[in-house]
């Protein structure tokens, strides 16, 4: 805290008023505030008796009214002692109460104490740093308030903003020194965060409207960033995650996501990456992550699939790369590379029976399970339209090797796949299967494949030109043997 100028000799004023004056600041990036003081009246009793002030001014033109009640002024001359205040600032609608002290109260520095912050709209704060918000953003907020010389500071805080519950472990500011920005760091935690609330204007809420999270990146970011923020669960259109947590800064010309972490339908995705900034208001994004315990038969009712023969989680290695204005158009257009792994799980028998074309189903059905030895698939997509090839899948029963292309802009899916002969029975015939059509109403029926269709079946030269960590992760499946030269 700073260490006030000795005031054991200041005078006592019984009282005093300021008229039509204003105070300009001006910081050293070159940017002026201005501080309009209408009318200042400042009153006591006596030099032990507590002091009031009221002011009537401006921020930048913005209205602003102040009422605070002071310790008296024999408090004020002992100024090794904190000194006390209780402060009301109202803007509009928004209202902040100070209660606390300062260790330089006359230029309202060292102030330690609780506050509490109230608008229903949140406009005045936006006006404040010259920030128009597209919707009305109701915040309610207390916490414990440090302001001392260049750094401000809010700890222990609660607030709710438009209804999202969150605890403020820290959120503080350093003021930049001469040229330099300013530099915040914040530790957020969220109960419930409700994106569609804050991104979806209200006229359109509860209509087809889409949560969109801008994605720009500035090339000289003031302030910078650090901050770490979690929500027990995040709702984003039609998604609803659980444990969600992000380390991530703001630098400039990047914005790194040095770790994320958030769960869906029992999976759990581990990423990181970064975003750059790119001409045209567009970013570009990198990013690599891990999604293990993926269940199957969960995500297949998700995407509107039929039900599947294959039960177990799978796991997913995968990199993405993007150059987008917003987080849905890189859900739409990104291009991935990933690699998909499984052991553990059950394939129901009648689909190697079928695949392998075993006469002995001519004589009798085939029912129950299989153990999968392994599976592996290497997936690649560029808007939305991808394909998966080559996919391997072994079992006690046999390997089926399968090619699928897919597009989930129209929601459809072309699958061809066939068992090898030397993992089949005698009987086994061994023609491939095709399942195509709608994820809702699939086709299925023989395939004609040539040689050529089962080699591609068979192909691993796509493995070799994965990106590095994808491909490590494909060379520890028991499957990639399988597959690779």
């Amino acid at each position: 805290m700073p260490v006030a100028k000795d005031r054991a000799h200041y005078p006592t004023v019984l009282e005093a008023e300021l008229e039509q004056s204003d105070v300009t600041y001006r910081t050293a990036h070159g940017v002026s505030y201005q501080s309009a003081l209408h009318a200042v009246h400042m009153q006591t009793q006596g030099a032990q008796t507590p002091i009031s002030l009221v002011v009537d001014g401006a921020y930048n033109t913005l209205p602003v009214h102040l009422e605070a009640t002071l310790q008296p002024f024999a408090m004020l001359r002992q100024y090794q002692t904190p000194y006390g205040m209780a402060v009301r600032v109202t803007s509009g609608d928004l209202s902040v109460v100070f209660t606390g002290t300062a260790t330089d109260p006359l230029n309202a520095d060292g102030l330690a104490g609780a506050v509490q912050v109230e608008t229903p709209t949140s406009a005045p704060l936006a006006a404040v740093v010259g920030y128009k918000l597209p919707q009305n953003i109701p915040l309610s907020m207390a916490g414990q308030f440090v302001h001392a010389g260049d750094l401000w500071q809010l700890t222990k805080g609660h607030a709710a903003l438009k209804g999202n519950k969150l605890s403020v472990a820290l959120a503080e500011l350093y003021e930049g020194t001469h040229t330099q920005p300013d530099h915040v760091k914040a530790d957020i935690a969220f109960e419930h965060l409700n994106m569609n609330t804050l991104l979806v204007k209200a006229e359109h809420a509860g209509q087809s409207a889409e949560a969109d999270l801008p994605l720009a990146v500035s090339q000289t970011p003031d302030p910078l960033i650090e901050a770490h923020l979690t929500a027990q669960s995040v709702a984003y259109n039609v998604y609803n995650f659980q444990n969600f947590s992000i380390l991530a800064s703001v630098m400039p010309g990047v914005v790194g996501v040095q770790e994320m972490r958030v769960g869906y339908l029992g999976a759990t995705l581990a990423a990181s990456g970064q975003l750059q900034a790119r001409p045209q208001g567009n970013t570009h994004i990198q990013a690599k992550a891990l999604v293990s315990g993926v269940d199957i038969d969960a995500y297949r009712r998700a995407l509107g699939f039929q039900p599947v023969p294959i039960k177990g989680r799978a796991t997913l290695q995968m990199t993405a790369e993007a150059t987008q204005p917003t987080l849905n158009a890189v859900i739409s257009h990104a291009t991935i590379a990933a690699a998909v792994g499984m052991t553990g799980g059950t394939l129901e028998s009648a689909v190697i029976r079928a695949a392998s074309a075993d006469l002995g189903l001519l004589f009798h059905k085939a029912t129950g399970t299989t153990p999968i030895t392994c599976l592996l698939g290497v997936v690649s997509a560029q808007n939305g339209i991808g394909q998966v090839l080559p996919l391997r899948l072994k079992t006690e029963q046999g390997t089926l090797s399968a090619n699928a292309r897919f597009n989930l802009n129209n929601r459809s899916f072309d699958l061809i796949f066939a068992t090898q002969r030397a993992t089949t029975g005698s009987f086994a015939l061994d023609i491939p299967v095709r399942v195509s059509g709608s994820f809702a109403k699939p086709r299925i029926g023989l395939a004609g494949l040539s040689a050529a269709g089962r080699q591609m079946l068979a192909q691993s030269e796509r493995l070799n030109s994965l990106p590095e960590g994808v491909r490590q992760f494909a060379q520890q499946n028991a499957c990639y043997r399988a597959i690779a030269p």
